[in-house]
């Protein structure tokens, strides 16, 4: 399976690492001012990132909806508008970001950071 995002911050490095976790190849989108931290931290997770411009940002939905539709692409973009005015994609972001935080907690040794 696949699944996709655009930049929301540090969702794509997560959605990175959880998929990688799971078999799933992931793929970011990214916009060309995106920090390269995020760039490479969605690499070193084994993530492919692809450079989009921000000026043309709508183009990647566009991508999104194509993946999503035509090729059955798994979407990790919460309310992502389509042309028709639906939504599509999946809430599993939120589920990320807590995995991130249990993992921490776990190699803090149950404790929480300061």
């Amino acid at each position: 399976m696949r699944i996709c995002c655009t930049f929301l911050g540090s969702h794509g490095a997560s959605l990175a690492a959880c998929a990688v976790a799971t078999s799933l190849w992931s793929l970011v989108l990214l916009p060309s001012d995106a920090p390269f931290s995020v760039f490479a931290e969605v690499q070193r997770s084994k993530g492919d990132a692809v450079i989009v411009d921000p000026v043309t940002r709508g183009s990647a939905v566009g991508l999104l909806e194509c993946l999503f539709r035509e090729h059955g692409w798994l979407i990790s973009n919460r309310d992502t508008q389509l042309v028709t005015g639906k939504r599509f994609g999946n809430p599993s972001g939120f589920e990320e970001y807590k995995t991130i935080v249990c993992e921490i907690w776990s190699q803090l040794g149950g404790h929480l950071a300061d």
